[in-house]
């Protein structure tokens, strides 16, 4: 939207023109402080007084030093960027010695030497390795007489690759900053290399954090609103250095103090204690580690549509998110905070009418979240403040206007407008009362999408305090049910209220694609763990294949989204190949949920990581992965690769070089085995999209699902869990809960330990007993042991069941079976869920079976959208509520698989054009198959035509000959092309196809009739 780019430039140039212009050199502080005059120990935290000047030291746990330096023995209050319950107390375990020079405290990790004339610190890991240091040069400083000069400086291994302090945002010349080496720029070995990075939100999905971090062994966090690091070759320091309050300034002053935590450990530990010091995150609910749509320019017609239409695809959803559409913006009477009378009349509805949107969106099985905004309308006239709209009357008199800043025009509205000062803690309790108080949540608003607040001189903390409004709130009024939003920009801190960060307006295309990975990992790398992306673009028209390419990238990150200025984004506007490949992704994710629930919860109460994990994080001694931006960890066990280029079948673009480190790694679609520390060529297919680079590492333990169109309806009773065997014993888990309320922080959950170890022939899987109170709705776990068809497998010391296939699995308790898939064999264990069990797969079998049999049990059936009243895209109001029309809520037009007299499963319902049931399968080498669709046609005399695709390509129209009755089954013949890794094949009733069959199964052989 044209308005939309042209304001959000407009407004936040000064901001970024005053950025580049204070990027200088930091002041270096005048003097460092002095020399030790007295040391004391109280409550396991050395004191040191340097004259006035007091520095207190604290191990809050063994790998954690916290620095807090008050001069004159003065402190100020805490910024944000801590936790308010951020460890202070000292850790009883470390030993201080203060009877010598130097003064020492050791813990289990790091040793610190504190020199006492003058004061200078060396801090030392377990190994000896000196991590930082002190010259007499170098030193901890607070100045109270000029600020800018508070700060510290180190001397650090010149082999330190630092990350953090913040990532750019959209609309930067330099954006997307990863790796924060210095050395880059080093010409000559006597010339000294400065990189000066200001610590800052900024804008339009940007990020900042006062950290910094390398995978040489520690972190650095300050307790600071902004500031300026220097990264030099072998010196790292901080310094607050001297804002302009009036462009992105400085909010919160700390003119006494200089407080300094140091993380000691690998990535993982330094992001741990980050957590525990910045504070935690809350879980999500469940609805959120879904799949969301959101779009501008929306009424409840559209709406509807978009879901019925997303039902009869079969496209897992869970989430649709408003833009401006749904308030009643421009309006007085707090028309920023309620729904719009006209475009969502139904949401005005009560509950007690069946055409509430609150209704027939819970029957669609999606939550609603909306927009919100950090400014209000003055003036309902153009061109005027006055009169004032109720709500301008009411912030004027509370007097939470942002100070200093000129009222502006809206541009959606084209009104007066002025933004919040939400640092004001009475502003943030105006806002949530206006929000509650006129019914959006109670009418089907379930979270809210905050935009905007890091405009102008909002500074760093606009965006938490905003979200804080709304969390506070809402956790007051409706305490069990859990929070979430989506932020367009991150400083520290902000995490701790239910805050997700989505990368800002960005354009379409695939060079924008490919700098959101680094713009994804950076934020990460800066504490904010809750990403989020504008799939396809914000602005522009992505090509089909640029669209599904994005989606499979963006089904690896933490957060599955997509957005646009109105144009649309739903799957099957990009035709038929785009949707089937973009659907295949969306259920791959779905698959995953309890493998990504279980990193979240051990993410919100222990580990603070997410799901996503720059390379770095694991791999933290492979120099090939310290700049890596294309590839990271999805989770512990998957690495994802996507393809971010444009096929060229004569360029470099034909092939994905992928790097695999240190161990064993499977080709998750491929099935190809391959060993760590070298790079392979990934060979892509010149007439598919269907090629998804993912690798997992041996020792793998991923439940997986069966896919749902909702994650936070669905009440599955089985899961598996796919297990690949390493000789080292690994670890993994299974994990869930109600979804909505807080009782997990309470012990209300279900938490299942598992391990795995093969030595030799024998697989061993140990699944521990259910840890919390709450009890899952799954009852049993499928045990997929992946790489081994098992002679024999014992439960619990017992012989467990044989049975011949998954199917006859389904119908027993217990027992296992093998078979075969992509990567070779594979042995399935089934066991109740929720107690104790120690499962052994014993020898190697041997399996003939050379056909997989696609049951109709495993289909995705999908039919006519019933939405047929479309409305086009509008930027104004709807005044006539005639023009919404009316539609009726229908499920797609085919039937679920059923079990007919002959004992066989069939899908059945082919009446309709359009209706279609698609089967998913993986083939390790490309070719043509002969395949064949198991059918009947009872219609004596009439022959039958379906059509066929394969990967929404469309392959050739099946004939079915009139058969006796409909108990009587026939395998029609055909052959389709396949691709290595993914496959879709799907058989639809077309326009000019008879259709009126039932459909039992697809035969497919596991090796291709002719190579390709």
């Amino acid at each position: 939207m044209a308005n939309r780019r042209d304001f959000l430039k407009t407004v936040s140039s000064a901001a970024l023109a005053a950025s580049v212009s204070h990027q200088i050199h930091a002041a270096v502080p005048g003097r460092g402080v002095g020399a030790v005059t007295h040391a004391a120990v109280r409550g396991g935290v050395l004191l040191l007084s340097m004259g006035a000047d007091i520095l207190r030291v604290a191990i809050p746990s063994p790998g954690i030093l916290r620095l807090d330096l008050l001069a004159n023995g003065k402190s100020d209050p805490h910024t944000p960027v801590l936790a308010p319950a951020a460890p202070t107390s000292g850790d009883p375990s470390a030993v201080i010695d203060i009877s010598a020079d130097p003064i020492r405290i050791s813990t289990g990790q790091f040793h610190v030497e504190i020199r006492r004339n003058p004061c200078r610190f060396k801090i030392v890991d377990s190994t000896g390795k000196v991590l930082l240091e002190q010259s007499l040069h170098q030193s901890l400083h607070v100045d109270p007489n000029n600020q800018g000069n508070t700060g510290f400086s180190f001397r650090h291994s010149k082999t330190d690759n630092f990350y953090g302090i913040r990532n750019s945002g959209c609309f930067s010349s330099d954006p997307y900053n990863y790796q924060l080496n210095a050395r880059s720029g080093v010409k000559k070995a006597a010339r000294r290399s400065v990189k000066t990075c200001k610590v800052e939100a900024s804008v339009e999905g940007g990020g900042g954090a006062p950290f910094v971090w390398t995978t040489g062994g520690y972190g650095i966090l300050v307790d600071s609103d902004g500031g300026y690091f220097n990264v030099e070759s072998d010196e790292i320091g901080f310094y607050y250095g001297n804002l302009n309050p009036d462009n992105y300034g400085r909010h919160y002053f700390r003119p006494n103090s200089l407080t300094v935590f140091i993380f000691v450990g690998q990535p993982r530990a330094i992001f741990q204690g980050l957590a525990r010091t910045s504070g935690m995150m809350d879980m999500f609910p469940k609805w959120a580690y879904g799949f969301t749509n959101s779009q501008l320019s929306t009424n409840q017609e559209l709406l509807r549509g978009y879901l019925e239409t997303y039902r009869a695809t079969d496209i897992p959803i869970d989430n649709f998110t408003l833009d401006f559409d749904w308030k009643d913006w421009g309006a007085s009477h707090y028309g920023e905070f309620r729904w719009n009378p006209v475009k969502y009349s139904q949401a005005l509805y009560t509950a007690a009418n069946p055409d509430a949107l609150i209704n027939w969106t819970r029957q669609l099985e999606c939550k609603i979240t909306g927009i919100m905004k950090p400014r209000i309308i003055l003036c309902p006239i153009k061109g005027k403040m006055e009169p004032a709209t109720t709500q301008g009357a009411s912030a004027r008199k509370l007097g939470i206007f942002f100070p200093g800043e000129k009222p502006f025009v809206d541009y959606m509205a084209h009104l007066m407008s002025h933004n919040l000062d939400f640092y004001k803690p009475i502003c943030r309790q105006w806002y949530w009362h206006a929000t509650w108080t006129h019914g959006c949540m109670q009418h089907g608003i379930v979270g809210f999408w905050n935009d905007e607040a890091d405009l102008g001189s909002l500074g760093n903390f606009e965006f938490l305090h905003m979200q804080q409004s709304l969390y506070e709130g809402q956790r007051q009024e409706l305490p069990e049910k859990r929070v979430w939003s989506m932020n367009r920009n991150f400083y520290l801190g902000s995490q701790r209220f239910a805050y997700a960060t989505w990368s800002g307006d960005i354009n379409s295309g695939f060079e924008v694609m490919r700098l959101q990975t680094k713009h994804m990992l950076s934020t990460i790398s800066l504490g904010q763990m809750r990403w989020a992306q504008d799939t396809g673009g914000f602005n522009g028209h992505p090509s089909p294949e640029c669209y599904t390419r994005w989606f499979q990238f963006t089904a690896v990150c933490p957060t599955l989204r997509t957005h646009s200025s109105g144009d649309p984004r739903q799957p099957w506007v990009f035709g038929d190949q785009a949707c089937e490949t973009v659907k295949l992704a969306i259920r791959q994710r779905y698959s995953w949920f309890f493998y990504v629930y279980a990193l979240e919860h051990a993410a919100c109460v222990e580990s603070g990581v997410g799901i996503v994990r720059p390379m770095t994080f694991d791999y933290p001694d492979d120099p090939q992965v310290a700049d890596m931006t294309d590839q990271w960890m999805f989770g512990d066990w998957i690495m994802a690769a996507p393809v971010l280029e444009k096929f060229d079948s004569t360029g470099k673009s034909a092939i994905k070089r992928v790097y695999l480190p240190a161990g064993q790694w499977f080709d998750y679609f491929r099935g190809d085995s391959y060993s760590g520390g070298q790079w392979i060529d990934y060979k892509l297919n010149a007439d598919s999209w269907m090629d998804w680079p993912l690798f997992i590492k041996a020792g793998a333990i991923i439940p997986t699902a069966d896919p749902v169109r909702a994650i936070h309806t669905a009440h599955p009773e089985k899961i598996f869990i796919d297990v690949y065997p390493h000789t080292k014993k690994t670890d993994g888990e299974f994990y869930d809960d109600d979804g909505e309320s807080y009782d997990y922080q309470r012990g209300r959950f279900h938490r299942q330990k598992i391990s795995l170890m093969r030595r030799g022939t024998t697989t061993r899987v140990e699944i521990g007993e259910n840890a919390g109170t709450y009890r899952s709705s799954i009852k049993y776990f499928i045990v997929r042991v992946h790489g081994q068809a098992a002679s024999s497998v014992h439960v619990n010391g017992a012989v467990s069941t044989y049975v011949g296939d998954d199917a006859a699995l389904s119908d027993i308790a217990t027992g296992w079976c093998t078979d075969k898939y992509v990567g070779g064999d594979v042995t399935l264990v089934k066991v109740p869920s929720d107690q104790r069990v120690e499962i052994t797969v014993q020898g190697h079998g041997k399996i003939t079976k050379d056909i997989e049999v696609l049951n109709a049990t495993g289909a995705s059936l999908s039919g006519p959208s019933p939405h047929t009243n479309w409305l086009p895209p509008t930027w104004g109001y709807y005044k006539d509520a005639r023009l919404f029309g009316t539609a009726k809520i229908r499920r797609p037009e085919i039937a679920k698989a059923v079990r007919g007299s002959s004992g066989e499963n069939y899908i059945h319902g082919f009446d309709t054009p359009v209706t279609a049931a698609t089967f998913y399968m993986g083939r390790h080498t490309a070719g043509s198959y002969r395949a064949a669709f198991r059918v009947a046609n009872g219609d004596v005399g009439t022959v039958k035509t379906m059509s066929v695709y394969v990967n929404g390509i469309f392959v050739s129209r099946l004939t079915i000959p009139s058969l006796k009755n409909w108990n009587q089954w026939e395998n029609v013949p055909i052959y389709l092309n396949l691709v290595a890794g993914n496959n879709v094949i799907t058989i639809r009733r077309n326009e000019n196809d008879t259709g009126q069959i039932r459909l039992n199964s697809v035969l497919v052989p596991y090796k291709p009739t002719e190579q390709s």
